[in-house]
């Protein structure tokens, strides 16, 4: 295997497991993955949605402009995180008992996403990712 197909495969690989870490902290009681004193903060939830999401998308940024024209990984990014965070929304409301469905979590998720298809071409600039 060749040196880039080593490269993309270890930048798809990390992608995939930081979005799959963000699905079962989800979907687990929420009692698992309280921070006692921090999660009773207002807006700390939201602040994680937005974290967790904006560096997914700089991962799936950094592996997808590897071999796709940038627009595309941008675009790819975009609609295949928010797909994942509607559909982790409904799953919630669905499969678990003590979590909900919540617009806001939504939101906090596009914007998460939106920063960091924003944020990834000043970390190539910057050399962060080689």
């Amino acid at each position: 295997m060749e040196l880039r197909s080593k490269k993309v495969y270890f930048r798809y690989s990390i992608a995939v497991v930081w979005t799959s870490m963000i699905v079962a902290a989800c979907m687990v009681s929420a009692s698992l993955v309280q921070i006692p004193g921090v999660d009773t903060m207002v807006g700390f939830d939201k602040l994680g949605h937005f974290g967790l999401y904006l560096i997914a998308a700089v991962l799936w940024m950094n592996a997808l402009y590897l071999h796709l024209p940038y627009g595309y990984a941008q675009m790819s990014t975009l609609f295949g995180l928010i797909a994942v965070g509607v559909i982790v929304e409904f799953m919630q409301a669905g499969l678990t008992t003590d979590r909900h469905f919540e617009y806001y979590d939504i939101l906090a998720n596009v914007v998460g996403c939106s920063a960091g298809v924003i944020v990834h071409p000043q970390l190539l600039r910057k050399g962060l990712f080689s």
